[in-house]
């Protein structure tokens, strides 16, 4: 990893009660007004059996497809998050890097739809990751459309979505 993808990971992990404690106390505005919702109701259109959230942090991906049937795959590279995400059920849950995601393919299994949130990039993360993406595509992804979310008051972009099927 990348000196900047290590301190981000440091951060990640540093960090990391702290987050779960906002995201579970929904006290990141932006998540609440738009994200969240905007990332579950694309996977939900797709009708999807089985979906990787690639960046799952503390899972709440994974819990919210799980009420909708959906079996779920949790990745991510901090293990404090991915622990409190494993403590809270809703998917299974692994702690894999961007680097080591290619290796883990055979042994995370097929999907038909595919959630990266904020995990498709950043400080050395973004080859490893779009290698992923690419060999994701090989098998048969399709990448739909990509979108962003707005912020319901100001009309601005809160993310980018990036919707696929399989």
């Amino acid at each position: 990893m990348s000196p900047p993808g290590e301190r981000l990971a440091r951060s990640w992990t540093g960090n990391a009660a702290a987050w779960i404690e906002a995201v579970r106390g929904g006290r990141i505005q932006s998540r609440w007004l738009a994200n969240d919702a905007a990332m579950l109701d694309a996977l939900l259109a797709l009708k999807p059996a089985r979906v990787p959230d690639v960046g799952c942090s503390e899972g709440w991906l994974c819990r919210a497809l799980a009420t909708h049937g959906i079996e779920t795959v949790g990745v991510g590279a901090s293990a404090p998050r991915v622990e409190a995400a494993r403590a809270a059920g809703g998917g299974r849950f692994d702690v894999l890097t961007y680097a080591n995601l290619g290796a883990a393919a055979e042994r995370l299994g097929t999907f038909d739809a595919l959630a990266c949130k904020c995990s498709a990039a950043g400080p050395g993360h973004p080859a490893p990751a779009a290698t992923w993406l690419a060999e994701r595509a090989a098998a048969g992804f399709q990448f739909e459309r990509l979108r962003e979310p707005a912020h319901p008051d100001t009309a601005r972009p809160l993310s980018l979505l990036l919707e696929t099927r399989a």
